[in-house]
């Protein structure tokens, strides 16, 4: 091979060369800002993990002052059960707490005892609950555990959580001494968190003002609490000169934790008690707004007169029955079943009473017929 072959040959060679070299692509640096993600291998979630967890619609936003069931809640939902007693007993210290707040703290206390395995201190909070709330029913999104926990403390409420009252009502007392209340309350669950009683005077058809006073409780057996309280005379809230006797009307009231007024079984709507001498009370409200002599005195403006009810001749006497007529215009009532005489006649007539009790009769120039 010539001289001038072999360089050509080399010349070609290194061309080739340099063409590969320009046309591969260069390998670009790694960028430092923005690493490439590891895989991992796929993660599936715990059942367990999320049995209890409550749904979104439950967790309501607590208000803004209270911040340890804002904590609680938080721990709740990763099922710290460890963190929460002490996180919902700090709750439950925060002042003028709502009826939503109780029912949500006694509710969490509820399913941290549960999980916890304390089944008794989970029914005292779940009967706390109902105590405020009695008709409250768990959402279907709650774990079932909670649910079935829950479900079985309400129907032992619902058999066993009425309340009852037991009370000897007074029936008379002197003026100005007030009355002296005693009561027993038969409460199961605790349902009664105070009592108290309002109480007015009734002199003649007039009504006073109500008055409050709260009774002082106290335990006796279990179930079972005695409330105690003088209720003063409220007869100074009726202006006036005051009769020899009157009424005093009390109402008995029982209260939830919340302030709600309890229905209770075995009392009255109202108790009545006369002060003073018990006729005297019935006497002077004879003549009562409401009452016959009242009415017929509003009509026309009439007026009471003493007038004979009945007679007979006894002995060549007569024996007189002397009562009230109230007159309005030209008609008058009688009060109470009477018969009237006209004064011309030696006997006396006796008509008969309408269906209603009275006796109506006319007056004609001051003449009875």
């Amino acid at each position: 091979m010539t001289r001038h072959l072999r360089s050509t040959l080399v010349a070609i060679l290194a061309v080739s060369l340099c063409g590969d070299a320009v046309a591969a692509p260069r390998k670009p640096k790694p960028d430092k800002t923005a690493p490439e993600p590891k895989a991992t291998p796929e993660t599936k979630p715990d059942p367990a993990a999320t049995a209890d967890k409550p749904a979104v619609d439950q967790a309501r936003p607590a208000p803004a002052g209270n911040v340890y069931l804002q904590q609680a809640r938080e721990k709740y939902r990763e099922l710290d059960y460890e963190a929460l007693p002490a996180l919902l007993a700090e709750a439950l210290l925060q002042p003028d707490l709502r009826r939503e707040e109780y029912v949500e703290i006694y509710k969490l206390q509820g399913f941290t005892y549960t999980a916890r395995g304390d089944p008794a201190k989970a029914r005292e909070c779940y009967l706390k609950l109902l105590a405020i709330d009695p008709n409250h029913e768990m959402d279907a999104s709650v774990s079932p555990r909670f649910r079935t926990g829950f479900g079985d403390i309400k129907k032992e409420f619902v058999a066993r959580g009425a309340v009852a009252v037991e009370h000897v009502p007074l029936t008379k007392v002197a003026a100005g001494e007030g009355l002296q209340v005693e009561l027993t309350v038969k409460d199961a669950f605790s349902r009664v968190s105070a009592a108290g009683a309002k109480v007015r005077a009734v002199m003649c058809g007039q009504e006073g003002a109500y008055v409050e006073v709260p009774l002082q409780g106290s335990s006796g057996r279990e179930g079972e609490r005695t409330f105690k309280g003088k209720l003063p005379d409220p007869a100074s809230s009726i202006p006036g000169e005051k009769p020899a006797g009157y009424f005093v009307d009390y109402q008995l009231q029982f209260t939830n934790q919340v302030g709600d007024v309890l229905e209770v079984s075995g009392g009255q709507p109202s108790y009545r008690v006369t002060v003073g001498d018990p006729v005297a009370a019935g006497e002077a409200c004879k003549t009562s707004a409401g009452s016959p002599a009242a009415a017929a005195q509003e009509e026309g403006g009439g007026s009471i007169l003493p007038v004979l009810l009945g007679g007979t001749a006894a002995g060549g006497g007569v024996l007189l029955l002397v009562g009230l007529l109230a007159i309005g215009g030209s008609v008058g009532t009688a009060v109470g079943v009477g018969v009237f005489c006209n004064f011309n006649r030696p006997t006396c007539n006796l008509p008969r009473p309408s269906p209603n009790g009275r006796v109506e009769v006319t007056i004609n120039r001051g003449s009875v017929q």
